[in-house]
């Protein structure tokens, strides 16, 4: 006595190419949300003075254990002062004799709530 299962195959195609279209739509969609991150990023540097703050934010790819990540932020190789610490890391939140001037946190909270919104349309086709 056997079995057989007609149209395993066809099944099996069709996940896979569910899988690769949702796979496709996440990494647009960190595409599209990174690149508006770093635009209001930008937009939201009070000023440094030299500019070299908001010229220095940058989408990056970041590969992750997820397998697909990007950061937004300054780069790595922006001044630092005095005391060793990054300039956009005071710039962000503040000293004892300076307010902080977020730029970062409020970009991503523009489009956190819309980013999980989207990624659940794209999870439910």
């Amino acid at each position: 006595m056997s079995a057989s299962l007609i149209g395993l195959e066809g099944v099996m195609n069709a996940l896979s190419k569910t899988a690769n279209n949702i796979e496709e739509g996440l990494k647009a969609l960190v595409d599209e949300t990174a690149d508006a991150v770093c635009s209001d990023a930008k937009d939201n540097v009070h000023s440094d003075y030299t500019g070299d703050l908001a010229e220095s934010i940058a989408v990056e790819e970041k590969p992750d254990k997820t397998g697909y990540a990007k950061k937004v932020g300054p780069s790595d190789g922006l001044r630092q002062s005095s005391g060793g610490i990054p300039y956009s890391i005071l710039h962000e939140f503040g000293t004892t004799k300076s307010p902080a001037k977020p730029f970062l946190r409020p970009a991503y909270r523009a489009h956190v709530q819309e980013f999980k919104a989207k990624a659940k349309k794209i999870l439910s086709k």
